[in-house]
């Protein structure tokens, strides 16, 4: 049985829930946002009235891209200390913490379709000039944030350093795949509770981009 169309849209609407406590995407649409860079790539923004962007899978920090998927696995492997072995839930768990172990060799975000690019809300920040814009003559360039909003297939969103949030956060994800992995049995009676709960984890990785973070 596949996972109905009205159930995948729980699990998106959980997924926007989050971003929302995240505070990841409210944004003033007055703010100015700040991209620096040095002459060269200044001339070919002009050039080509675009801003170029970088895959995740080759950002300076691969750690950024794992971090948030780490997060979830810790707190799903614990949350399944707290059921009884070949129940429901710690049967659903395994299956989960098996669906989304990280393989070093295939790495997931290796062929994810994602790219990022750097913008700040600071004007003058030093270390943005040293960073990105060669540490002198380099330029900041200023984009008005509703401007950006609405760009095909992208998103614009603050990145959050909350580190006790993300806790609490990933914690609240891993409790409701198992509630959510739990009313769909109730719900729809699939004949095979474990083939239900590998759709409802492709479903679920698919809706809050649990393999696939966007910085």
């Amino acid at each position: 049985m596949a996972v109905p169309p009205d159930e995948v849209q729980l699990y998106m609407n959980f997924a926007v829930r989050l971003t929302g406590e995240l505070r990841s995407i409210d944004i003033p649409p007055d703010a100015i946002l700040w991209h620096y860079t040095n002459g060269p790539a200044l001339l070919a923004i002009v050039d080509s009235m675009s801003i170029f962007s970088t895959h995740i899978s080759c950002l300076n920090d691969t750690s950024e891209l794992r971090y948030g998927s780490r997060l979830v696995r810790e707190a799903m492997a614990s949350l399944r200390t707290t059921f009884e072995k070949g129940s429901p839930e710690h049967t659903f768990l395994d299956g989960a913490l098996s669906h989304f172990q990280e393989n070093p060799e295939f790495p997931a975000q290796a062929v994810v379709p994602q790219f990022v690019t750097c913008l700040s809300e600071e004007k003058d920040d030093l270390s943005q000039w040293r960073a990105y814009a060669g540490g002198e003559n380099g330029y900041a360039i200023g984009f008005r944030a509703a401007d950006l909003r609405g760009c095909r297939n992208s998103v614009l969103a603050r990145i959050n350093y909350d580190n006790a949030l993300h806790l609490r956060l990933a914690q609240k994800v891993a409790e409701t795949m198992v509630q959510f992995f739990l009313e769909g049995i109730r719900k729809y009676s699939p004949a095979d509770p474990i083939a239900w709960g590998g759709r409802v984890l492709r479903s679920l990785g698919e809706s809050t981009h649990i393999r696939r973070p966007v910085r």
